[in-house]
């Protein structure tokens, strides 16, 4: 029974060091684009969240009928390590792909991001035609 309470306290920990951690992207060591001082690095990033607003946007677009209709496009590149945005599956690999090859000339010159800790993921649901995440 202690082994089980021990498993259960750390995984309470855990879990509680990730609650507060945002699921928006992470862009470099500050947490802002160009993080790492360098201006090509930090034009890359503006120019990136831009990008990836409009292509969210885009994606977010085609809507959805039903949870089932929802994913979560992730993004691991040199601008951003996200911890998932909620959209309609059809539209993932498109988004996914456009965002990488952005990412691939607009951050060339940045260091790696490291992944952040995210706080795990809500349900995908459908509600009133968009995706969203949570309960």
């Amino acid at each position: 029974m202690r082994l089980s309470f021990s498993r259960l306290a750390f995984a309470l920990l855990l879990l509680a060091g990730c609650g507060g951690r945002s699921r928006e992207p992470e862009t470099g060591q500050s947490g802002a684009a160009g993080g790492n001082g360098t201006d090509a690095c930090a034009s890359g990033k503006d120019g990136y969240q831009r990008k990836r607003e409009q292509v969210l946007q885009t994606a977010r677009a085609s809507g959805c009928k039903e949870d089932a209709d929802c994913g979560t496009l992730w993004e691991s590149n040199a601008c951003v390590s996200t911890c998932g945005s909620a959209v309609p599956r059809v539209s993932i690999d498109a988004a996914s792909a456009e965002l990488l090859a952005w990412a691939k000339d607009a951050c060339a010159t940045c260091p790696p991001i490291p992944v952040p800790p995210c706080a795990p993921p809500g349900p995908l649901r459908c509600v009133q035609g968009q995706c969203t995440e949570g309960p």
